[in-house]
């Protein structure tokens, strides 16, 4: 492992939850429904089936970001040390 892959890789794990939460989001406006904190309003149809309870689950998992981010933010400041000492 070098700092530039322990760099990416924490990037990477940042990041990771969030963009589901994009998807259904960009999902969710192509449907005509609106995801809130309460819920999906409308019935999100895509290809005849109610894909609702599935976008807002998508963008509930964008709260683990809470433990990732600062992850990613530990592993990128810990690769620009080693980088630094190397």
């Amino acid at each position: 492992m070098t700092p530039l892959r322990l760099a990416i890789l924490s990037v990477i794990i940042g990041l990771l939850p969030i963009i589901p939460a994009i998807l259904a989001g960009i999902m969710a406006s192509i449907c005509g429904c609106e995801i809130s904190d309460a819920g999906v309003t409308g019935k999100c149809i895509f290809f005849g089936k109610d894909i609702s309870r599935t976008l807002y689950s998508m963008t509930v998992y964008a709260w683990f970001g809470m433990i990732t981010v600062p992850l990613a933010f530990m592993g990128l400041v810990a690769s620009g040390i080693w980088a630094l000492l190397k």
